[in-house]
């Protein structure tokens, strides 16, 4: 006696149809499931390339910018960037009929093989022509400095009795010391 022989036609459909999704069950664990969790990977691997291609990107751009700035200074009797900057800021002056009216020392600053050098500088001149070369100091990117504040303030003069505009530039700049 056959033992498809004593079930209903339900009863066989219904077997079939969990046969057929027993297999898809097993198939699916076996080739799809694998299949599925390679792709996730390759994937992740292709976003991962992508993002070291445009970090390599940006770090060779980033290299440029040091191999320029460290020409800019090679060869060059004062390779002080106090030095740079205060021709900067007195041609700049010059043009605008701003005063340098004071320069006080430098701050040098160690930390590792990094030396931070903080310069002060200060001007008198119109609002506009102050302004216009503080602009002009902060656009200024082949020297390699960041303006860590700028200050207006009013004082006057005690001969003539006049107030007169000021402005106060700290810059900062860092450079690698070769060992």
């Amino acid at each position: 006696m056959n033992l498809l022989s004593g079930l209903t036609y339900k009863q066989k459909k219904l077997g079939l149809g969990c046969g057929v999704v027993v297999l898809l069950l097993v198939g699916y664990k076996i080739s799809i499931k694998e299949t599925l969790k390679i792709r996730e990977e390759v994937r992740g691997k292709v976003a991962e390339k992508e993002w070291i291609t445009s970090k390599s990107k940006e770090l060779l751009l980033i290299k440029k910018k040091i191999d320029h700035f460290e020409s800019t200074f090679q060869g060059r009797e004062d390779t002080e960037v106090r030095d740079v900057l205060g021709r900067f800021i007195s041609k700049r002056a010059d043009k605008g009929n701003c005063i340098v009216t004071e320069i006080p020392g430098i701050e040098n600053y160690k930390v590792g093989n990094l030396a931070a050098q903080i310069n002060r500088f200060t001007l008198e001149g119109s609002f506009k022509s102050l302004l216009i070369l503080l602009n002009d100091l902060e656009n200024e990117k082949e020297m390699g400095i960041k303006i860590l504040s700028a200050r207006f303030y009013v004082k006057q003069d005690p001969d003539t009795k006049r107030k007169r505009l000021s402005l106060t530039i700290v810059a900062q700049s860092f450079e690698e010391e070769k060992s």
